[in-house]
């Protein structure tokens, strides 16, 4: 398998299926886009100017080898915003304050997708106020690379 080899997964609503270097697979959708999220937790406090997005994703194993999707989201996941800058989830979102109104953050829960079973939730990231999300980007190490057009 050639390292990250481009998938075009098409639109929001789209299935591609990634591949890793382990050899392990998975259909992922990007089912949707949350925008903007509001955080479930009381504790949850979007940075000054901006506002929180999520990625609801979907993500089932296709082979025997599983898949890790939850552990590397903040690796794996990035969107290219409408002012060209590529952002990273946002890790403090993720582990202090939960989930966002809506959808489940999918670094909770179950980590690894075999045969047949699902991972659901949000990918959460902080953009600008001014920012749309113009693409969002799957990545495995390695492996293949899946792109959807958000705007």
């Amino acid at each position: 398998m050639e390292a990250n080899s481009a998938v075009r997964a098409g639109h929001v609503g789209a299935t591609a299926v990634i591949s890793a270097a382990t050899g392990s697979k998975a259909d992922v959708t990007l089912a949707k886009v949350i925008d903007p999220g509001k955080p479930t937790s009381p504790y949850g406090g979007v940075p000054a100017g901006d506002r929180y997005v999520g990625l609801d994703v979907k993500i089932v194993g296709v082979s025997t080898k599983a898949l890790f999707p939850a552990a590397d989201a903040r690796i794996n996941v990035t969107v290219t915003g409408s002012n060209g800058h590529t952002y990273k989830s946002v890790t403090a979102l993720a582990l202090y304050e939960g989930d966002l109104v809506g959808c489940k953050n999918l670094t909770d829960g179950k980590l690894a997708a075999g045969a047949g079973q699902t991972i659901s939730g949000c990918i959460i990231f902080a953009l600008a106020r001014a920012v749309k999300i113009a693409t969002a980007v799957y990545s495995e190490t390695a492996g293949t690379r899946a792109q959807w057009q958000v705007t």
